[in-house]
């Protein structure tokens, strides 16, 4: 298949036409019932400061039209005096809503208690590493679906974060995260799977877009191939959960009963979901 770059409708549907730059809606909480009450003072006001630096900057200057929502999970675990720094402890979990779930325990930081929060390029902040480090990794993997490999120059962005943590006095866990994202992410043997989410992106494009259900079928039989070669049970996992339902309502939709089938046993992550493929099947031979 051709390369091109597709604006899926379920990631622009409710805003606005004019939008002019990449827009990131977060969704932010903030749990502090971990930490005692005389050491919360200064992240009681975490949640609006947060939002409005998330909101607030331009993550992609060329990207024009793309709007997306970003949840974004803090818990506070624990503090301690180091020096004259207040330092904190917290895990944090972030998602595109689908197939991407980022999950951080080994995390301290220091931030201060009021004022805006800027983004400073070439530096690195304990506490707004980890922020970008979640949203950068969030638009690349949607930018992944939108083109192949669509999202190397936003995966190069979080590379540059993960660099400048390497020489933080708050440096536990960073390295980790650089090499996932260079041995796994990035790594040769990863792009196929990259050109699955693409694929699949595609199909539901056709779907939900177009409404075309011949190419969203055909390019869903081309995903299907590429998920056969690809011999990673992990990954298929969470792209069958990220994906089954609209494969089926596509499949259905072509009366593709043997490929229903195909999938099924393709799908070996989650036996529940075997009398679903096969009531999806009986109703492909049933459909007129």
């Amino acid at each position: 298949m051709t390369s091109f770059f597709l604006r899926p409708l379920f990631l622009v549907l409710g805003w606005v036409s004019l939008v002019q730059a990449l827009t990131i809606q977060p969704e932010i909480s903030i749990e502090l019932a971990q930490l005692p009450q005389d050491k919360r003072g200064p992240l009681l006001n975490l949640e609006e400061r947060l939002a409005a630096y998330i909101s607030d900057y331009d993550w992609d200057e060329d990207e024009q039209t793309l709007g997306l929502t970003v949840p974004l999970a803090i818990q506070l675990t624990n503090v301690s005096e180091e020096g004259a720094n207040t330092v904190y402890q917290a895990k944090v979990a972030c998602s595109n809503g689908g197939d991407l779930r980022i999950d951080e325990s080994d995390w301290k930081f220091t931030v201060d208690a009021i004022g805006a929060f800027r983004h400073q390029e070439n530096q690195f902040d304990s506490f707004l590493g980890m922020v970008d480090y979640c949203v950068l990794m969030v638009i690349a993997s949607e930018y992944d679906k939108l083109g192949e490999f669509a999202g190397d120059a936003m995966y190069e962005k979080v590379r540059r974060v993960l660099e400048l943590a390497q020489f933080s006095t708050y440096r536990d866990g960073w390295s980790d995260r650089y090499r996932k994202l260079d041995q796994v992410t990035l790594a040769q043997e990863n792009r196929p799977y990259r050109t699955l989410r693409w694929v699949m992106h595609t199909a539901i494009w056709f779907r939900q877009v177009m409404d075309n259900d011949y190419e969203a079928w055909t390019t869903t039989l081309t995903a299907l191939d590429l998920a056969t070669e690809i011999d990673d049970q992990t990954k298929l996992s969470t792209f069958w959960d990220a994906n089954y339902r609209i494969i089926c309502e596509i499949l259905v939709k072509a009366r593709d009963e043997e490929s229903i089938l195909r999938l099924l046993r393709l799908d070996t992550s989650d036996p529940q979901r075997r009398d679903h493929y096969l009531q999806q099947a009986g109703q492909a031979a049933a459909t007129p």
